[in-house]
């Protein structure tokens, strides 16, 4: 195993009939107005996969009015922003994003308005002032104070209340007529659950607008104001790249843009890809949604403003002298953003049954492996699973290869297309290799059985998704069996899971010496055996008493091939006689975190499995500590494992385990803090052992940042251990103690 490395055209009528053809013409606009109706908005339902349309693209009935066409360079715009700042991480971002759009400001043909809620406690800036406002964004170019018109002041509102969503959107339509509507919401996300908490409303009691309610709101806006679709719809908040999430929009909106993965705090370039419409009114809505994502990060004020960037980079504890093209690979790196033709979710829903229905013919089990090593995406679920959210692509491709099926490998290759088609623009960093646009919910069985945030939340927050599509039918075939159609299986119909193995055995270790010295090297030979096997990893407990270990050190175990699709790598195990043979030269060590001044033991987990050890992510769990009362959010600090090992970014998450976590970026800032949380194996009530998590060190967050090295072991009494995990998230163990003595 190699070691991490130290700190490292208008048609003319003839005058003589002009009165009488206008009227018949106008009886038969009326005429063909009433038919389209008929036949765009009228409701279908699947059954099984046909070639027949299957998802529902009904709009409310007497709500859509039939606009005259208006020509590109004639048309207005309006675009309004939802900014739920009532928040203690992201206040501070999504002021600045306002002030971004300040830059580009409304104009004749562009009108640009916005929501905005703070937090109570959070960001002293730009006056400090509470509660709610709305505001005609005029140009300004301080990119620290808002100078724009206050229209309304609302005082608090609650903006995890889809009716304040609603609200906001009808008086923006019915007070700024436009030809063209972009509705723009920022703040946390979590996928399919939804999104958008209010922390002065509501504290620590998790309220959000789920991704039906959003539907709902949707829905409303457009019969209320009349405007048949939104042009643009836009989640700029962390995950809500899903299918299930297009699929609750595409009745309402021509394009959605979003993101698969956490986004980073700078959210979307709001001056970027404003100023681009407000010089030219007369581009599509398609182009608008492409320019979101090209301006990404990219043209971010906080990267391309001197004077900006300097000052989020003190912020952040950064060299204020970082160039921007630095930044940007930095902030890019495990970045994804999508525009959608949704539109084209009606095609993707159609392939996808026929995917999932060639998938009942096929080993189940092969599927699990696919499910292992997909693209996967930040997990906001119980953090000791694998992640359920997978690039829908990525994973389809992955199965395609597995399952040894014509059918299947055809089906997959037209759902690959019609995902392709969807997509109008894409971007994604290095580190997320693999994404495509468009990620899907596929949870191991621990989590589809889990009463609270299992199947029966799935398809009722994502409802429109689950009665268009056969992806719940096929989550329930997999688990219990159950053909499609059936509903929800009953708990009693659970079976063992696919990715479940019932035969991995590990051969008790042999160590090359049982007592060494810190920095030894120590030679550890074994050897498994059992089918899906998907990672096999290193660690070491440190002993605190016989009912009390400290998990002290964990890696993979790369074995001898790694193998990759669509830039995405995962271990391929080769059998000797049936056994994979293990045979580690390594340093028995330690990680710790520091902040330049000084280091602490934490415990890294091994998060994305590279081709080489470089390649890899790690990270470490805990609570962000908020130097200001001391306000805590549990987080997650990753670091990358190359020459220089720094943190690359650290994921905040709200909520609890009845809904799952709704993820947002926090931006580190100098003087507050980071609460380790360390993972012990403790010995529990029937005698056996469970991981259970206790607080370990604390250090601030300076003018330096953070970085994580490796070091030898201390002395002390130790258990090596070789640790398996199956293809449904379960775990194996060998272990083997061993003295490491002054």
């Amino acid at each position: 195993m190699t070691q991490t490395p130290a700190p490292a055209a208008n048609k003319k009528i003839p005058v003589i009939a002009a009165i009488m053809f206008s009227l018949a013409f106008l009886c038969l606009l009326v005429i063909l107005c009433y038919i389209s109706a008929i036949i765009l908005f009228s409701e279908k339902k699947p059954l099984i996969p046909s070639n027949v349309a299957q998802t529902s693209t009904r709009l409310p009935q007497q709500t859509s009015v039939v606009r005259p066409t208006v020509e590109p360079e004639d048309q207005t715009w309006l675009v309004m922003l939802y900014f739920d700042a009532d928040d203690p991480v992201l206040e501070e971002d999504i002021l600045f994003d306002l002030n971004e759009a300040e830059l580009a400001g409304s104009n004749g043909r562009v009108r640009i308005v916005a929501q905005v809620d703070r937090f109570k406690k959070g960001y002293k800036g730009d006056g400090n002032w509470t509660g709610a406002k709305r505001f005609e964004v005029f140009h300004d170019t301080d990119l620290n104070i808002i100078r724009s018109r206050v229209v309304d002041e609302p005082g608090e509102v609650d903006m995890s209340d889809p009716q304040v969503l609603t609200d906001f959107a009808v008086w923006a339509i019915q007070t700024y007529p436009a030809d063209r509507h972009v509705l723009i919401l920022s703040d946390h996300g979590m996928g399919w659950p939804g999104g958008w908490t209010d922390a002065d409303n509501h504290g620590d009691d998790f309220v959000f607008i789920s991704t039906a309610k959003l539907e709902k709101a949707l829905q409303s806006i457009v019969k209320s104001t009349g405007i048949s679709l939104f042009d643009i719809v836009g989640l700029d908040a962390c995950l809500m790249g899903m299918l299930e999430v297009y699929s609750a929009a595409a009745p309402y909106s021509r394009y959605m843009v979003a993101s698969e993965e956490v986004e980073p705090g700078l959210g979307w370039a709001y001056a970027g890809f404003l100023t681009a419409l407000t010089n030219s009114p007369e581009m599509s809505p398609a182009d608008l949604a492409k320019t979101i994502v090209e301006t990404y990060i990219k043209q971010d004020q906080r990267i391309i403003n001197r004077e900006a960037r300097e000052e989020f980079l003190k912020k952040s504890g950064l060299d204020p002298e970082m160039p921007q093209e630095t930044m940007i690979k930095g902030l890019a790196a495990d970045s994804t953003l999508a525009a959608v033709d949704l539109s084209a979710i009606q095609s993707v829903h159609q392939k996808l049954n026929s995917f999932v229905t060639a998938l009942k013919e096929v080993d189940q089990r092969k599927l699990a492996d696919s499910r292992s090593y997909a693209r996967a995406f930040t997990n906001t679920f119980d953090d000791s699973l694998p992640s359920p959210y997978l690039d829908l692509s990525n994973f389809t491709a992955l199965a395609a290869k597995r399952v040894e099926s014509e059918t299947a490998a055809k089906a997959a290759s037209a759902l690959r297309i019609a995902i392709d088609q969807a997509i109008v623009a894409e971007t994604h960093g290095p580190n997320r290799r693999g994404s495509t646009g468009m990620s899907i919910y596929f949870p191991v069985s621990e989590l589809y059985w889990n009463q609270n945030v299992g199947a029966r939340l799935y398809t009722t927050l994502a409802s429109r998704f689950a009665k268009s599509s056969l992806w719940d039918d096929f989550l329930a075939f997999h688990y219990a069996g159950q053909d499609f159609n059936k509903g929800i299986p009953d708990i009693s119909q659970k079976l063992p899971a696919p990715g479940f193995s019932e035969d991995i055995l590990i051969s008790p270790l042999k160590l090359s010496n049982n007592s060494i010295k810190p920095g030894d090297t120590l030679r550890v030979q074994t050897s498994v055996s059992g089918n899906q096997i998907a990672y096999i990893y290193l660690l070491t407990l440190l002993e605190k008493d016989k009912d009390n270990y400290l998990l002290y050190y964990l890696d993979y175990f790369r074995g001898v091939d790694v193998r990759e699709e669509d830039g995405v790598y995962y271990p391929v195990w080769k059998m000797d006689n049936g056994l994979i043979p293990i045979d580690i030269q390594w340093v028995p060590s330690s990680f710790g975190v520091c902040n330049g001044k000084i280091c602490s033991f934490a415990h890294l987990n091994p998060e994305t499995f590279g081709k080489l050890d470089k390649e890899s992510i790690y990270s470490t769990a805990g609570r962000y500590v908020f130097k200001q009362d001391e306000i805590t959010r549990d987080a997650r600090m990753y670091f990358k494992n190359d020459d220089e090992a720094a943190m690359t970014r650290i994921t905040g998450f709200t909520g609890g385990t009845a809904t799952g976590l709704a993820a947002a970026p926090i931006n580190p800032a100098p003087g507050d803090e980071w609460q380790f949380v360390d993972t012990w194996l403790s010995r529990n009530e029937s005698g056996g052992f469970s991981f259970t998590y206790r607080d370990g060190n604390r250090i601030a967050f300076g003018k330096e940042p953070f970085y994580f090295g490796i070091r030898p072991s201390d002395s002390g009494q130790y258990r090596v251990a070789i640790m398996v995990q199956d293809m449904d998230g379960n775990y194996y163990f060998q272990f083997a103690p061993l003295t490491i003595y002054k």
